[in-house]
């Protein structure tokens, strides 16, 4: 999980904007929005496949036999389990606009600040920073839509077998869902890959872009390259 600290932020927007004038400050707090959206992103993509394993954990205990008590009980766990992470999904989903809108902000007045710079050296360094940053930014949105996907067919896998649990639920039907627990096994390897990939792009961009010691990744603080 990621998380920041913001009190260098504040006192670094206010020594900008006594010194270089507001719009360089809005430049920075720009970065940050962009920065706490994409931690968003990592936040619940972690989220959404602890309610995944959540959700087949109830599965689990129903078509194993493991619950000591009342089946139906056992299966409305299971039900609202499954809810829980569909609702997580769409939580993720809705991140996705915003951070988008964001990264639009972001970039598109990176590059028209770009004919501002008097030096030549220090325009070609900013516009190459501003690429460099840019195709980070691409990986995390690239690895976005894979993950949610993944997500969703997951849960519509979940959701039918609360549909089939639903008209039989008995001690013959659930041996015979017992095969589909490998088959899950093997498509939750696949969701592993997707997600992991998206909080690895995640965790990567806010490493490199966000302002200077805002950032601590498992503990450990990280300045931006």
């Amino acid at each position: 999980m990621l998380q920041r600290s913001f009190g260098l932020f504040g006192a670094l927007a206010l020594v900008l904007t006594g010194c270089m004038g507001p719009q360089h400050a809005v430049g920075i707090q720009q970065v940050d929005t962009l920065v706490a959206r994409i931690e968003k992103v990592h936040l619940d993509a972690e989220l959404g496949r602890e309610k995944i394993q959540d959700a087949v954990g109830n599965l689990r205990v129903i078509v194993r036999q493991e619950f000591s008590g009342d089946a139906a009980d056992a299966y409305a766990d299971f039900v609202k389990a499954v809810e829980r992470s569909e609702a997580q999904v769409n939580r993720l989903r809705s991140n996705v606009e915003p951070m988008q809108a964001s990264a639009s902000q972001v970039y598109d007045a990176w590059t028209e600040d770009l004919e501002s710079f008097t030096s030549k050296t220090l325009r070609e360094r900013s516009e190459q920073r501003r690429d460099l940053t840019t195709a980070r930014y691409k990986v995390v949105v690239e690895a976005i839509t894979p993950a949610i996907d993944g997500l969703d067919a997951y849960n519509r896998m979940l959701r039918d077998h609360a549909l089939f649990l639903s008209y039989d639920l008995n001690a013959s039907s659930v041996k015979d869902l017992a095969p589909e627990l490998d088959v899950m096994r093997d498509h939750a390897e696949v969701l592993d890959d997707r997600i992991d990939t998206l909080l690895k792009a995640a965790s990567e961009y806010v490493r490199a872009a966000a302002p200077l010691g805002q950032v601590r990744l498992t503990g450990e603080a990280t300045e931006g390259r």
